[in-house]
């Protein structure tokens, strides 16, 4: 079996945390790498609607919307039980330098749900990617 984890470089994009209200994650640089990944983990939800959304810049100044032709899949939106607990892995066909992860909660939850994200930098220029 050959390992493949050097050929990868996760960065914290959300950190997990129980979340009643929005968040804006932080902004990773693609520099040097050629492919990306999304992985949103969630766990419990007790309330609120959570919606990941994925958002590009080519500054990291001026934010927009990652438009769905960009991105293998949809984000997640939990807002039920049965919606949590899940991992998913969503890959990110756009070339902007910069990305983020935003959630974005409504319904003003009393304790809301655990949400986070890393991305998977890929393709690096130069090996070991980490």
């Amino acid at each position: 079996m050959r390992e493949f984890a050097s050929n990868f470089k996760p960065v914290v994009a959300l950190s997990p945390a129980v979340r009643a209200g929005s968040a804006t994650g932080n902004a990773v640089d693609r520099l040097g790498f050629e492919a990306l990944s999304f992985l949103v983990t969630t766990g419990d939800w007790t309330n609120g609607t959570h919606t990941l959304v994925a958002e590009e810049s080519s500054d990291n100044a001026s934010w927009t919307a990652v438009p769905a032709a960009s991105l293998t899949k949809a984000l997640p939106v939990v807002d039920a039980t049965g919606k949590g607990n899940q991992s998913t892995l969503i890959g990110y066909l756009g070339d902007a330098r910069y990305v983020r992860i935003k959630s974005n909660v409504s319904g003003s939850p009393a304790t809301g749900a655990v949400v986070g994200a890393v991305v998977l930098l890929g393709r690096a220029r130069a090996k070991p990617a980490v």
